[in-house]
């Protein structure tokens, strides 16, 4: 958690940074924006107590639910922006790396503390949901574009895609004890 949280809250500085310091024109991050930063900061500090908890039968469906919120709040909760830049750019490409590069971190540390653990393919998605969400963040609010279209392709689907990654890599890593 405590790594999950500090690169969330470091790549969300360092791209308010980042875009503070360009000559481009980006709008402030409004409240609704702030709300959903924190819905996903609930999702960063949550998911790993409820994923590594010894019985999170209940848990995991709550965990779930709150990943699900933060999707559609992600996807549909944008400024409405359209894309200013030029056409021959690959439109959310930017987005779509920054995003899997600031993941990559936490991904790896919460798989490799997944293989503590037998393979369960829920714990699995909301760990490494989790753990994506802190790349996801920092990108949520220095985006610019705030299209649905934008937010969903190039932010939450990146997202959601790397929690589907990860469960079918994770049967696949040794485990490392079998302890319920």
């Amino acid at each position: 958690m405590g790594l999950n949280l500090a690169v969330g809250i470091g790549s969300a500085v360092m791209m308010l940074d980042l875009r503070a310091s360009t000559h481009h024109a980006h709008a402030t991050p409004t409240p609704m924006l702030w709300a959903i930063a924190l819905l996903l900061l609930a999702l960063i500090a949550a998911g790993p107590l409820i994923a590594f908890a010894p019985s999170p039968r209940g848990g995991l469906g709550a965990g779930l639910a709150l990943a699900l919120v933060a999707a559609v709040a992600v996807g549909f909760g944008g400024s409405g922006a359209p894309n200013l830049r030029p056409f021959f750019a690959i439109p959310g490409a930017a987005c779509l790396s920054a995003e899997v590069l600031m993941s990559l971190l936490p991904l790896g540390v919460v798989m490799w503390l997944l293989t503590a653990l037998p393979p369960r393919p829920l714990r699995t998605l909301l760990a490494t949901l989790s753990a994506a969400a802190a790349g996801l963040l920092g990108l949520h609010l220095s985006c610019p574009v705030g299209t649905v279209q934008h937010l969903l392709g190039f932010h939450v689907l990146p997202w959601l895609a790397l929690g589907g990654l990860a469960v079918l890599v994770r049967p696949r890593l040794r485990t490392r004890a079998y302890a319920p």
